[in-house]
């Protein structure tokens, strides 16, 4: 394990919402900005400040933030992804966290890789962090539980992508 990377508040939310919290565990350090910070306890409330001791919050002036977005032309993502993006240009960290196609879409062009909530659960079965019948609940709870928009197809192609895994060893 051992892989730093910076959360965007999507993942921490939906996550939340089908108890696969834990499975945060497998980004270490994870860092946290304030702003996404705020808005995650929004939504996923206290399931999410009982594990406030395994992130690292960050402040970010809004200042820097701004000055960055504008550099690299991200004017059209939320605050909290401006925060993600830019922790991680600035601590060298080449991993965020985020379901946002738009953050998605910035973090390449920044040469950050984005994980998704459905790739935090299959890194997490890899690592066998979950079995496969685990991740396949979490997987379709992310389809029929959580907010996030995903299509049964791509929870299949997922889970096709596991069962590769599981047989390959």
């Amino acid at each position: 394990m051992g892989l730093a990377a910076v959360a965007d508040a999507g993942p921490l939310i939906h996550l939340s919402e089908i108890g696969g919290l834990d499975l945060l565990g497998q980004f270490e350090p994870l860092y946290v900005p304030e702003a996404v910070w705020e808005e995650s306890c929004r939504h996923a409330g206290e399931n999410l400040k009982a594990l406030q001791g395994n992130f690292l919050l960050q402040a970010i002036s809004e200042e820097r933030e701004k000055s960055f977005s504008r550099t690299h032309s991200l004017k059209g993502l939320q605050r909290g992804e401006r925060a993600a993006l830019y922790l991680c240009s600035s601590l060298g960290i080449e991993i965020v966290l985020t379901d946002d196609l738009a953050a998605r879409r910035a973090a390449e062009r920044l040469g950050i890789r984005a994980v998704g909530s459905l790739g935090i659960v299959a890194r997490g079965f890899r690592l066998g962090m979950v079995t496969f019948a685990q991740a396949e609940t979490l997987l379709w709870g992310l389809y029929r539980v959580s907010s996030l928009f995903v299509t049964a197809a791509i929870v299949e192609l997922a889970l096709d992508e596991l069962r590769q895994k599981q047989v390959d060893g």
